[in-house]
């Protein structure tokens, strides 16, 4: 797949340099990195598609048309700076997740 078909899963990244003004920068980020490792076919990506599975996310909204390797960047981003398990991270991701990143 090209860059442009990824950009085409994204709510905030849209290819551009920087982050327009009025969209979450640190999602944006986020989404781009993804876009570049799907791209680039990286390593990194698939350990942090195995810790997303592992933190029992497996199923987790499965239906709503965002590829789960960009679900798993995320909740990699996320996991980043919550204290405790992936598990424990998993709870807190959940519910960022749908009210806040779905809304973007």
């Amino acid at each position: 797949m090209s860059e442009k078909d990824y950009i085409r899963s994204c709510r905030y990244y849209g290819g551009e340099d920087a982050a327009p003004a009025g969209k979450d920068a640190t999602l944006w980020n986020v989404e781009r990195v993804w876009v570049r490792m799907s791209v680039g076919n990286g390593d990194a990506l698939a350990s942090m598609v195995d810790m997303y599975l592992d933190a029992g996310l497996r199923a987790f909204c499965q239906y709503d048309d965002t590829p789960a390797t960009l679900k798993a960047v995320l909740f990699n981003a996320y996991a980043k700076y919550h204290s405790g398990s992936p598990q424990d991270a998993a709870r807190g991701f959940r519910k960022f997740y749908v009210e806040q990143y779905l809304k973007g």
